[in-house]
C-alpha cells in the first residue's frame, strides 16, 4: 500500500473516532424528563424572583413622593451621580438621599437575588445538571421537549387548582 494510502485509510479512521466519541459525548449530556423539569422549576422560581424584586423597587420608587412617581428617579438616575448633571436638574440634596437609599435597597436585593440564585441551583438541582441542561438546552430538539413539559406541569397545575375549588365549593 502506497504512503498516500496509509496516511487517507489512517486519515479517515481517525476522523470517524472523533465523530462517534462526539456522539457519544453528545448522548451522554442528553438531560432526562426528571432533569428538565426540575431545572424548569429552579428556572420558574428564580424568575419569580426577579418579578418581585423588580416590583419592590417600583413600589419603592413609585411610594416615594420625591421621586413624583418615578419620573424624578429617572432624571437622577440619568445623571450617573455627576455632579455637574445633578446642578443642571436642580436635584436638592433629599433627592438625592432618597435616590441613593432606593439605589441600595436594590442593591441589597441583587445580593439577595445572587445567592437565592446560587442555593437553588446547588441545592435543588445541581451544579451538574444545571450546566448540562444550559448547554443541551441549545438543541431544538431539547427545547420542544422543555416546551412540552412546561405545558404538561402548567395542566398539572390547573387541574390541582380545580380539584382544591371543587373541595372548598364541595
Amino acid at each position: 500500500m502506497s504512503n498516500f494510502w496509509k496516511k487517507t485509510v489512517v486519515g479517515f479512521l481517525m476522523i470517524g473516532g472523533l465523530f462517534s466519541g462526539q456522539v457519544f459525548a453528545q448522548d451522554d449530556e442528553v438531560p432526562t424528563d426528571e432533569e428538565l423539569k426540575a431545572y424548569i422549576v429552579v428556572m420558574d422560581s428564580i424568575e419569580d424572583m426577579k418579578i418581585s424584586i423588580g416590583e419592590r423597587v417600583n413600589e419603592m420608587i413609585q411610594s416615594s413622593e420625591l421621586m413624583q412617581g418615578g419620573r424624578r428617579y429617572k432624571e437622577l438616575d440619568a445623571t450617573k451621580g455627576d455632579s455637574v448633571k445633578l446642578v443642571e436638574i436642580s436635584a436638592t440634596e433629599e433627592e438625592i438621599a432618597e435616590y441613593d437609599a432606593i439605589i441600595a435597597y436594590t442593591d441589597s436585593l441583587t445580593i439577595l437575588f445572587k445567592e437565592n440564585y446560587t442555593t437553588l441551583i446547588k441545592d435543588d438541582l445541581g451544579a451538574g445538571t444545571y450546566n448540562k441542561v444550559r448547554k443541551a438546552e441549545r438543541d431544538p430538539e431539547v427545547k420542544e421537549r422543555m416546551k412540552a413539559i412546561r405545558e404538561e406541569m402548567k395542566e398539572e397545575e390547573e387541574s390541582e387548582e380545580e380539584e382544591a375549588e371543587e373541595e372548598v365549593e364541595g
